[in-house]
């Protein structure tokens, strides 16, 4: 699905670049559903190898192709020829198909090297499994809440550093109550301030 979304998008971008860009100087950019991740034993290499394995399944899936025209490799090392090719003229179709990405930021995870069980599946091609505690019996974020406020700024920097910095705006972010915690909402209100600190601290330091 996602090989079919990214050439979809990008002859889309393609044809509104030559018909239409011209004369209303418009601009397209696709949606990036991201998280963040950390190593669910930071003493363990594993645990480090499978954070960085699960940024490129996970954000490299679609970023790689839209700023290199291909797959990562760890995604190819890991999927083989489950994973679809793009031929030399789609490659440089899908390159650079964007002037904007729009980005929504959720939550973080904890991440831990796991051999998959079958049926393989894209969920388990990454030989990772994601938590919200780690091995020191850690919940991630604050108030025992599931969410890691930082999470937004380190998607941010690794967008710049990996990615070529792109515009980014943030189209969703935010965190689900219940009709009665909507009447008194600390837990809203303490997830809003937080992230909005980290995506101020992210424009200044990043620009």
């Amino acid at each position: 699905v996602a090989h079919h979304q990214l050439l979809a998008h990008a002859t889309v971008v393609d044809l509104y670049r030559k018909k239409y860009k011209p004369t209303q100087g418009g601009q397209i950019g696709p949606v990036m559903i991201t998280r963040w991740f950390l190593p669910y034993n930071v003493n363990d290499k594993t645990s480090i190898k499978a954070t960085e394995r699960m940024k490129e399944f996970f954000l490299g899936w679609y970023m790689e192709p839209l700023t290199k025209g291909k797959y990562p490799d760890v995604m190819r090392e890991y999927v083989g020829c489950r994973l679809p090719e793009f031929t030399e003229e789609e490659s440089k179709l899908v390159k650079g198909s964007f002037d904007f990405l729009g980005l929504n930021y959720y939550f973080t995870q904890y991440a831990q090297d796991e051999a998959p069980a079958p049926p393989v599946s894209a969920m388990t091609d990454p030989h990772v499994n994601l938590t919200f505690v780690n091995a020191s019996n850690h919940i991630i974020g604050p108030l025992e809440k599931c969410y890691y406020p930082r999470g937004i700024l380190d998607v941010m920097k690794h967008f710049k550093e990996k990615y070529g910095d792109p515009l980014i705006y943030v189209t969703e972010n935010g965190i689900f109550s219940t009709s009665e915690e909507g009447k008194v909402d600390p837990t809203r209100i303490d997830y809003l301030c937080r992230h909005l600190y980290f995506l101020s601290k992210a424009i200044k330091e990043f620009n």
